[in-house]
């Protein structure tokens, strides 16, 4: 099961990070949204939201692999997000679907564990991710 868990992480964060690296924009500032120096799960979770929102281009409240293939995947790894990670086989991802990994991606990077995210942590974590 724990192996189950990490290659769907592995999908998911796949997607976040590409959408991140492709932004232009640091994607630590992209995640804290106070400008605190440090990023939360609620942050990410809020980010999530964005990044669904700003993919999901019929406004149906899914993702499709079309939608996902569009934001920069090749369809083969859109594809692959979409059946790893589509918990109810619907063939789209939801908001909630997307998020249901974050405790685990979270805790993968939050080394120290205390429940923030630091530059360092995060960049530790994002630099390990493939990029595009």
């Amino acid at each position: 099961m724990r192996l189950s868990i990490l290659l769907q992480a592995a999908g998911v964060a796949g997607l976040l990070s590409q959408a991140a690296h492709a932004s232009g924009l640091p994607a630590f500032e992209q995640l804290d949204i106070n400008r605190d120096g440090i990023t939360t799960e609620a942050e990410i979770r809020d980010w999530i939201g964005a990044l669904h929102a700003g993919l999901d281009t019929d406004g149906d409240g899914r993702l499709s692999v079309r939608e996902i293939t569009a934001g920069g995947h090749d369809a083969a790894t859109a594809e692959a997000i979409v059946s790893n990670n589509d918990l109810d086989r619907s063939g789209h991802l939801s908001v909630d679907e997307l998020s249901m990994l974050l405790p685990v991606l979270f805790g993968m990077a939050d080394k120290n564990r205390d429940a923030i995210l630091e530059r360092a942590e995060y960049d530790a974590a994002l630099s390990t991710l493939p990029r595009r």
